[in-house]
């Protein structure tokens, strides 16, 4: 087991269950299902890396994410169903380090994941 923490943020539970199967027992791993608590965890355990969908409500990922490079120093991977260009990146202008699309596979989001850890 390593010792990174990391936080996963989305609003839908079959995702967060699925990202948190990939990653355990490799990683200690919390999980949120709004940027609201997600900022709750964020503070109490202070993660090595956030993985955060673009569309949750009411605080969007993106919003999220401002709120998270206001406060700590922390790698941001979003996981979005979005996939136009000029999305990606406008997320990736606003403090998103790195950008994947949704559907994500383990080996794929675990390879992202080394570049950051």
């Amino acid at each position: 087991m390593s010792n990174e923490t990391i936080l996963i943020m989305d609003d839908e539970s079959v995702t967060l269950d699925m990202y948190k199967s990939y990653l355990e027992p490799a990683y200690r791993v919390f999980t949120a299902n709004s940027g609201k608590d997600g900022m709750k965890i964020l503070e109490m355990v202070k993660p090595d890396l956030v993985l955060i969908d673009w569309m949750m409500q009411p605080m969007n990922g993106l919003d999220t994410t401002t709120y998270i490079k206001q406060h700590c120093d922390v790698p941001v991977i979003m996981i979005s169903s979005r996939y136009v260009k000029s999305e990606i990146d406008y997320a990736l202008d606003h403090g998103v380090n790195d950008y994947l699309v949704k559907p994500v596979e383990k080996q794929q989001l675990l390879e992202l994941m080394r570049k950051y850890l």
